[in-house]
This record gives structure tokens, C-alpha cells and sequence, in this order.
């Protein structure tokens, strides 16, 4: 396999895993001078078509049909994390939430509202970067329950031999906190009729 001869981009929805996407890569496939880059955000995505061919990661949040124009294919190899969606509302509404954030008090109605308003943009996200046949794709879940496996997926993918097996650990300040790194989140914070609405978005 090469060294990296392609910068990777690492994509998801806020909340999704990709702190722990971006560093399970730079830790165990990059080589030791690849830099650890900043995400792109819109305006900033559009500085893709200045980026050299082998400065490093970098992630992004956007979603691709704002920036499949400007080249991605031909500049990165592209890795697409997902998580549980249910998880994901429960991990954006602490964050974003006035109440204290690490509390396991949650007013229900405000709770149910936020899952009513922010889950399309979720399934939209998702949906928009979803079977495209030059990204890779993981869910946060694997990274976490299947590593080995998931480093060996990503090491063909990005044609980077593993050079080291580090499993990164979930720091509180990493960007998916609060209620960072808890699978099955949504079991705590779901009622009947929120459960009920995400699956009929899914299915509608």
C-alpha cells in the first residue's frame, strides 16, 4: 500500500463520530507528518480547490451536495461516519440545550420538540452523502464495538498500511460531547410517541 498520496476527508452529521473517525485514522494509517486539520464549514469549503494533494484529514459537516462541485472526489478519499439517529438528537439537544448540559434532568416537552425539528436534517444529511460508490462508510457504533475490523476496512479503503493499533479514546472535550460515546443514549430520553415519529420519518 502507499503512503498517502490523497488528503482524506472524514464527513458526518454533528454528533455522528467524527472526532473518533478522524483520529482512529491519523493514529494508526497516517504517516507521523500528516497534519491534523481543521473541519470545513461553509463558507470555508469552498478553499477545497487550494489544498495540496497530501496535506492530511480534515472533516467537515457539510452536507455533499453543497460541495460535491468543487471537486472532492479527485482531491480526497472520503470516509462517511454515521450514528444511531436517536442518539445523535439526544447528543445535539445537550448541546445545544441551556439546561446543564451533563444533567439526566430533561424536560420532556422541550425534548420532544427538539426531536420533531431537528430530525429531518438529520435523515437529509445522511441520505444526501449515502451510496456513492468512491466513500467509504462506518458507523460510529462499529468504531467503537468493532475496531479491528473497521481499521482493517479503512486501511484497503484509503490503501494506508496500519502502522500502529490505537484505539482513541472519548475526551470530554473531543466534539462529540456532551453525552459523548453512549450507544443506545435515546433509551433514557425516548418516549412512545418520539420513537414512533423518528421511524416514521425514516420510512416516510
Amino acid at each position: 500500500m502507499a503512503e498517502l498520496n490523497k488528503n482524506i476527508l472524514v464527513a458526518s452529521y454533528p454528533r455522528s463520530g467524527n472526532a473518533l473517525a478522524m483520529n482512529t485514522i491519523w493514529l494508526n494509517l497516517m504517516p507521523k507528518d500528516s497534519r491534523f486539520n481543521v473541519s470545513f464549514g461553509m463558507p470555508a469549503i469552498s478553499r477545497i480547490g487550494s489544498i495540496k494533494e497530501d496535506e492530511g484529514i480534515y472533516k467537515t459537516h457539510v452536507k455533499l451536495s453543497s460541495c460535491e462541485c468543487l471537486g472532492l472526489k479527485q482531491k480526497f478519499d472520503i470516509v462517511y461516519v454515521s450514528r444511531d439517529i436517536k442518539d445523535v438528537l439526544v447528543s445535539r439537544y445537550f448541546s445545544e440545550s441551556r439546561a446543564n448540559r451533563y444533567s439526566e434532568d430533561v424536560d420532556k416537552d422541550l425534548f420532544s420538540e427538539y426531536v420533531r425539528k431537528t430530525t429531518d436534517s438529520v435523515i437529509e444529511h445522511v441520505r444526501d452523502w449515502a451510496g456513492k460508490d468512491f466513500i467509504t462508510y462506518v458507523t460510529f457504533e462499529d468504531l467503537l464495538g468493532d475496531f479491528y475490523n473497521i481499521l482493517g476496512k479503512l486501511s484497503e479503503a484509503l490503501h494506508l498500511k496500519v502502522k500502529r493499533y490505537i484505539k482513541p479514546k472519548l475526551y470530554r472535550h473531543w466534539s462529540l460531547g456532551p453525552r459523548k460515546g453512549i450507544v443506545g443514549d435515546h433509551k433514557s430520553y425516548f418516549s412512545k410517541e418520539d420513537y414512533e415519529f423518528v421511524e416514521g420519518r425514516l420510512n416516510g
